[in-house]
């Protein structure tokens, strides 16, 4: 269990992979709003993907309200 074995934060992977799934086909020719369309798909990312390892994840910052 955890992360995959050299990986530093889960988090920071898992949004890479969407990154480069978001982007697989016809990226070139999206615009704006259909990128911010997919994205907004994904919901409450920084709690999904960190949800088991934030306390140790590369963000320093609070959540903001």
């Amino acid at each position: 269990m955890g992360p995959a074995k050299g990986t530093i934060d889960q988090g920071v992977k898992a949004l890479s992979v969407i990154a480069s799934v978001l982007g697989l086909e016809g990226e070139e020719g999206m615009t704006e709003e259909e990128v911010k369309k997919l994205l907004d798909g994904i919901v409450d990312p920084a709690g999904t993907f960190y949800r088991f390892s934030l306390p140790d994840s590369l963000l320093v910052r609070k959540r903001m309200e």
